[in-house]
């Protein structure tokens, strides 16, 4: 794994011999850090020309609607015109969490393939076939 981005809060990394990168939420963001890591996503899908990731959303906590709503109008948008076309999401066991990340997931349903898993095993297995 090439290590890509490092935050107390993200960290992104290739995985260059299956060809997905690894996104991992590691304390819930606040609004402007949720923004900043999914920026460092967009630009490692454009950095690796890789449109295959694994997110691992377990610390990831809620996410206000206004940063869902920016998400899903202006960065998937961006996003997807740059080759993001498939996601295994690692999702998580708090209830508040786990409704932002279907949220996320719903409104994004037409743009992305996309798959829940409940470990990071069975995540990397999908994206890794993908």
């Amino acid at each position: 794994m090439e290590q890509y981005y490092y935050s107390d809060f993200a960290e992104i990394s290739y995985d260059a011999s299956y060809g997905y990168i690894s996104y991992i939420w590691k304390t819930p963001p606040t609004p402007d850090e949720f923004k900043l890591g999914c920026e460092k996503l967009l630009l490692a899908i454009q950095h690796f020309k890789c449109g295959k990731a694994m997110v691992d959303t377990r610390q990831m906590g809620a996410i206000q609607n206004e940063v869902l709503e920016w998400m899903t109008s202006d960065w998937m948008v961006r996003a997807a015109a740059n080759g993001y076309e498939s996601v295994a999401v690692i999702v998580p066991t708090d209830i508040f969490a786990s409704l932002a990340v279907n949220d996320i997931i719903d409104r994004v349903n037409d743009r992305v393939v996309h798959h829940n898993f409940d470990d990071k095993e069975a995540a990397l297995n999908w994206i890794k076939k993908q």
